[in-house]
């Protein structure tokens, strides 16, 4: 089976809206605590350079480009509160393999942007292995290193623009695309996710449309990457 290939994106989607924007960059926390730019097409794609301070553009200017700063919501109250943006939704996020510090770094991002907490503890996060436990991703130079990455600009990412909302990361146990699917599945399964957020793809081919209706789920919106090249069909 091929394998699909990592795409960087982040779950805008919560709040529905779909914006072409020039190229910008944000920044996001990697596990060794340096910090990275990825470039946004608008969505996050695949370009990054390690810091040892946070450089690019923070959440808060993503948030005025894209009018999210109009809607009347709150970014800042703490964890819980009905006034926040995203309050009430959640969003799952699936990835390849495992990032087993995704939560450490999502608390360093946080108190470095004044975002409000999101643990496993206050309930805000959450991390799914429905096909078991997959190797790590960010275990030094391995093959699979990007998807760590992939993970901490998803979630942070997602929890910057939507702060109210739940966080379910679903890790699938490798990036094939019989496991990939099935997290998909797994996700879309969930109670109270409406956002499936799939920051990777493939090229078509002509069987797609057997896999048509892994993605006919009804009240579940599938956002999947925008490819890493620009504009235009993968």
């Amino acid at each position: 089976m091929r394998s699909l290939r990592l795409g960087l994106s982040f779950a805008l989607v919560v709040l529905t809206i779909a914006t072409v924007m020039p190229e910008v960059y944000s920044v996001s926390l990697y596990h060794d605590n340096t910090w990275s730019i990825g470039a946004m097409l608008p969505l996050l794609q695949g370009f990054a350079t390690n810091l040892t301070t946070p450089r690019g553009y923070f959440p808060a200017q993503i948030r005025h480009a894209y009018g999210f700063d109009k809607l009347g919501c709150s970014f800042t109250k703490p964890w819980g509160s009905p006034a926040l943006c995203g309050s009430g939704q959640r969003i799952a996020i699936v990835d390849a393999f495992d990032d087993p510090v995704i939560e450490d770094d999502l608390a360093i991002f946080d108190s470095q942007f004044g975002i409000p907490s999101c643990t496993t503890a206050n309930g805000c996060f959450a991390k799914a292995t429905p096909e078991g436990q997959p190797n790590p991703s960010n275990s030094g130079n391995d093959a699979n290193h990007d998807w760590a990455r992939e993970m901490d600009v998803d979630v942070e990412w997602a929890h910057a623009i939507a702060p109210g909302a739940r966080i379910l990361l679903v890790e699938s146990l490798d990036n094939s695309n019989s496991e990939m699917f099935g997290a998909v599945g797994y996700a879309a399964a969930q109670v109270g996710v409406h956002v499936v957020s799939m920051s990777w793809g493939g090229k078509e081919t002509s069987s797609e449309i057997l896999v048509d209706s892994q993605f006919q789920v009804a009240g579940v919106s599938f956002v999947a990457s925008s490819g890493d090249s620009g504009h235009g069909v993968r």
